[in-house]
């Protein structure tokens, strides 16, 4: 076999990987058509009221912002395993601590000491 008959081959192999992968845009195309039309036939069920009134609505403290209660809402829904399901009941701004409240130490000194009368 010489040269030209080597790449005539190879031109010929080419051509017919062209096509079917010609073949293959061809049929995604197609079941991407059907499923954008199923996708419009399907309507999506519109929430009501009675949707939302089966969520427990948490308690929330005056003065925490929507951007806060979403933030710990993210939060737990991140903990939720499968068939475990987690609501928030309230949120409540915390108590601040102060350095009385920590038998007379500031923080730092109070982890410190703990830190270094943790057995090993």
């Amino acid at each position: 076999m010489n040269i030209f008959q080597t790449l005539q081959y190879a031109g010929y192999i080419l051509a017919a990987a062209g096509a079917v992968i010609l073949l293959i845009l061809i049929l995604l195309i197609v079941a991407l058509a059907q499923l954008s039309k199923i996708k419009k036939a399907v309507k999506p069920k519109a929430v009501g009221s009675a949707g939302a009134a089966s969520a427990p609505q948490p308690n929330i403290q005056a003065g925490i912002s929507g951007e806060i209660v979403a933030a710990i809402a993210a939060a737990v829904a991140s903990l939720e395993d499968e068939g475990v399901s987690y609501s928030i009941s309230s949120i409540k701004k915390a108590k601040k601590t102060t350095a009385r409240q920590l038998r007379g130490r500031p923080i730092w000194g109070t982890i410190g000491a703990m830190e270094s009368t943790n057995p090993f």
